[in-house]
Order: C-alpha cells, then sequence, then structure tokens
C-alpha cells in the first residue's frame, strides 16, 4: 500500500497548491508519516545544554514551535506540543506567570530545525542578549546535509554565497522566500552566507554532503534559500525542493553552536550533531574534506594574525568537536540569526506572542550545563 502511494506521490503534491497554511503543515505531516516513518514530539522531547541565574539554552527538537498562537492551539498537526509547554513541564520553577507564554525567548528557531534556542530567565537579561542580536554580535554556526556533491569551492572547501532575497510573490508560493534573479522576487534584501564542505557521502542511497553554514546576514529562511541557489537543496526541505522531498523524517538543518559575547557572562554552547551514521544511519559518508576542529582552528590562526599577538608556548586554542558536542572556547565569526526564521525577540512586557512557522530523532541526555559566571 505505502509503496503504491509512493509511486503516485508526484500527483498528490499538485494538492499542496490549494491549501492554506495550517492546512499545508498538516498535509507535510502525512506526507512525512507515510514516506518516512516520523514520529510527533512529546513533552520531554527537549534537553537543557546550559543554565545560570538569568539564561537557559536548549537543545530544540525539529518540527516544533516555540511557542503557539490561538490558531494552532486545537491544531492537531501540532499535537499542542512547542518549546514553551515543554519547558514549563521540564522547569516551571522559572516559569513567568505575567508572560502569555510563560518564557522570553531571545531569538527564535524555525519549526523545521532543531538545535541551539536561547531564553532569558529576567527581562533585563533577555533585552541585553536581544541587542546582541541586533548589533550582529553573535555568532551562529549551522551543521546541514544538503543534495548532491558540493564542488563550487574555494582552496579552502569554502564556498560564499551572496545572493539577495526576498518574498515570492507568486499566489501558490506563499511564506516562500527567493531570489532577487527571480521575477517575483519582492523587495529583495542583501544577503550572504559561508557554507564550509565537511563531508562528503550518500544519503539514504542518493549523493549528499555535510556542509557547516555560518550566515553572516539574518533573513528569513536564508540557509535555506541559499543552499537551494547553489544547487543543493537541504535534504529533507519540502518547501524549498518544489514540494517534493518528503521521503526524509526531518528537514536535516541543526543549529550546532551559538556564541553570545555578553559582558558578564559569555554564552558558548554546542547541541550534539544529529547527523552522523550513529545517528542516523541513512547518512554514510565516504570522504571528511575538513572537520569543524580544523575550521576552528583556521579561524583562530587567523584572528592571531589579524590581531598581532603571538600563541602562548605550550598553550593551543581549544575548540568544538561537530560529531560529539563536547564543549569548549574558541573565536569564531560573527553574523546575524539565522537558518529558519532570523529575529531577535522583543523582550519588554508580554514579549512572545508570535509563533513559529514553517514546514518541514529526538536528541541525546541533556549535556552538563557549562557556566561560568
Amino acid at each position: 500500500m505505502i509503496a503504491k502511494f509512493r509511486s503516485i506521490f508526484p500527483s498528490f503534491s499538485r494538492i499542496y497548491i490549494d491549501l492554506n497554511r495550517w492546512q499545508r503543515f498538516n498535509y507535510i505531516r502525512f506526507m512525512r508519516q507515510v514516506m518516512a516513518e516520523c514520529t510527533d514530539a512529546t513533552i520531554d522531547d527537549i534537553s537543557i545544554l546550559y543554565r545560570s541565574e538569568k539564561y537557559v539554552v536548549v537543545n530544540k527538537r525539529y518540527d516544533v514551535l516555540i511557542n503557539s498562537e490561538e490558531e494552532t492551539h486545537t491544531n492537531p498537526m501540532f499535537g499542542n506540543i512547542d518549546v514553551a509547554k515543554q519547558l514549563f513541564h521540564v522547569m516551571p520553577e522559572v516559569a513567568d506567570p505575567k508572560l502569555e507564554h510563560h518564557f522570553r525567548f531571545v531569538h527564535r528557531l524555525d519549526f523545521a530545525t532543531s538545535g541551539v534556542l536561547c531564553l532569558g530567565l529576567k527581562r533585563k537579561a533577555a533585552g541585553k542578549a536581544a541587542i546582541k542580536f541586533q548589533q550582529r554580535l553573535v555568532t551562529k554556526h549551522y551543521s546541514a546535509l544538503v543534495r548532491n556533491t558540493v564542488y563550487r569551492l574555494d582552496e579552502r572547501s569554502e564556498l560564499t554565497i551572496s545572493a539577495a532575497i526576498g518574498r515570492d510573490k507568486t499566489e501558490d508560493a506563499r511564506h516562500i522566500m527567493t531570489t532577487a534573479d527571480n521575477p517575483n522576487c519582492e523587495s529583495p534584501r542583501p544577503c550572504k552566507t559561508k557554507m564550509v564542505l565537511l563531508e562528503t557521502g550518500k544519503y539514504d542511497g542518493e549523493p549528499a554532503s555535510k556542509v557547516l553554514l555560518i550566515p553572516e546576514t539574518g533573513r528569513t529562511h536564508q540557509l535555506r534559500v541559499h543552499c537551494r541557489h547553489v544547487g543543493h537543496q537541504i535534504v529533507g526541505d519540502y518547501a524549498y525542493s518544489n514540494r517534493t522531498d518528503v521521503k526524509p523524517y526531518r528537514m536535516m538543518l541543526h543549529a550546532f553552536r551559538l556564541v553570545i559575547p555578553l559582558q558578564n557572562e559569555h554564552i558558548d554552547v554546542v547541541a550534539p550533531d544529529p547527523f552522523t551514521p550513529e545517528t542516523d544511519k541513512l547518512w554514510q559518508p565516504d570522504k571528511v574534506v575538513r572537520t569543524y576542529d580544523d575550521y576552528v582552528k583556521d579561524q583562530d590562526f587567523k584572528k592571531t594574525l589579524s590581531s598581532g599577538k603571538k600563541t602562548s608556548p605550550g598553550r593551543k586554542p581549544k575548540h568544538r568537536n561537530i560529531r560529539d558536542g563536547t564543549t569548549s572556547s574558541a573565536p569564531c565569526t560573527t553574523g546575524d540569526f539565522d537558518g529558519a526564521t532570523n529575529t531577535a525577540v522583543s523582550v519588554t512586557g508580554d514579549s512572545n506572542r508570535s509563533s513559529n512557522s514553517g514546514p518541514s530523532a529526538g536528541h541525546g541526555a541533556s549535556q552538563t550545563p557549562i557556566v561560568k559566571m
């Protein structure tokens, strides 16, 4: 039955055009359940990566909203689960009853994107972190699996994507972004993304590449649109694959590392990388082009040269391992947010009213929080 359904799927995808926003979410969920046997999030499907008196950083699961508006509260697509409800379940003592959704999210991740998500426990603390996002002083590193083998690279296995992005005004492309070379692009804004090739291999038997994505600006769906622009759409990205990529159980985009340089509390947190053969057997790398450790070391060296400082003898710069998510400290490039909905959230008063949106294995156990006060 399922095999027969998969064979006629292209004709079913035409239904998508006539559906409204929430019906589209339900449709995508149905397709993923049939094609990839995906499962819904549970109230416990969240882990705490970092906690201090002022901030909490969590590992968000894929296909989970940040918080829900009245329109989605009764929508069976979301199963009445969002990050705000998960947090209230696992740490109710830090919830603020004065806020509609109980928590002050400093920034947002798209519905389909997993990974590092920060919130402030106090109004003033959340405001200070949000300002860092607005000033583009926050570092974001994303791990992703993209279709096909990435070839268009420089000698450092890197590719800089500079393509302005705006909304697609096509009638059947609501909530979709596109690049300025599309005649239907509305009000494009300049943006830039760095793509670093880490591994090549196959995902579910088809050519794919594992890349590090670093947004130097922040536009809605920037990483997803830029990957498609260079011919390497993210694996499982239904919206930006002409509504065809439903076989994977999720969209393979993960907010891997977040660095917020606050004056009295330097936040530098990693969420375990889900795109390894150990966590997803469908991903089988055949070549390691460059490790994340090597990339970070290279950035450390460049920063040392530009500052004119010498590294102390016998002292090696620490860095992070993209495979196991172990924590250490290392300078990074800066940029604005994000691979999903990339907005620094207002934190005055009852702040978190907007719901996260976007189509698309739970994460491992919580890491030991690293708190440096």
